[in-house]
């Protein structure tokens, strides 16, 4: 009998929990989120250096990735965004602190729609080869086009480098040798 009891309550107490969804319909699918490649990565060379073994430090995104909710009422999606990141240098430096740009997006179709910039800051103790760290983007908000899902967009996001840094990056590849 006990069994059965203890099978009765948890059908409840799914059921009643089940009651506690989001506001989002069925089937509702939060845009994917990802790193725009040719903007990824930044290695800061010293002013007038095109020498990689010179860099001051190199930034990668990581990894990009994404939650949502939905407001039916408005046929808003807000986002949250969360950036990996891990810069390098040459180990034995001074500590030293940077603030680097980057940008995040939504795009439909191969075009972009929205972009904001954003700040991350980021430091090396003395003698630190590597960090690691993340930043994220708390209210990123769309509204998708009334003939459109939201899983028809996606969030891009990279670091927003100039002309010579993009050419830098498209000039070596996604991966360094």
């Amino acid at each position: 009998m006990q069994r059965y009891l203890g099978i009765a309550i948890s059908a409840a107490l799914a059921l009643a929990l089940s009651a506690c969804g989001s506001d989002r319909p069925k089937g509702f699918i939060c845009p994917a989120s990802a790193t725009l490649v040719d903007t990824g990565s930044l290695t800061q060379l010293p002013p007038g250096s095109a020498d990689p073994t010179a860099a001051i430090y190199r930034i990668d995104i990581q990894k990009v990735y994404s939650d949502c909710d939905y407001d039916p009422d408005t046929n808003t999606v807000t986002a949250r965004i969360q950036l990996d990141f891990v810069a390098s240098r040459s180990p034995g430096g001074e500590s030293a602190q940077f603030t680097v740009p980057y940008f995040v997006g939504i795009a439909e179709g191969g075009n972009v729609v929205d972009k904001k910039l954003y700040q991350v800051q980021f430091a090396f103790a003395p003698g630190q080869a590597s960090a690691s760290f993340s930043d994220r983007v708390e209210s990123f908000t769309m509204q998708p086009s009334p003939d459109k899902r939201a899983s028809d967009y996606e969030f891009l996001a990279g670091l927003q480098l100039t002309k010579d840094q993009l050419d830098y990056n498209r000039k070596i590849g996604r991966y360094v040798q």
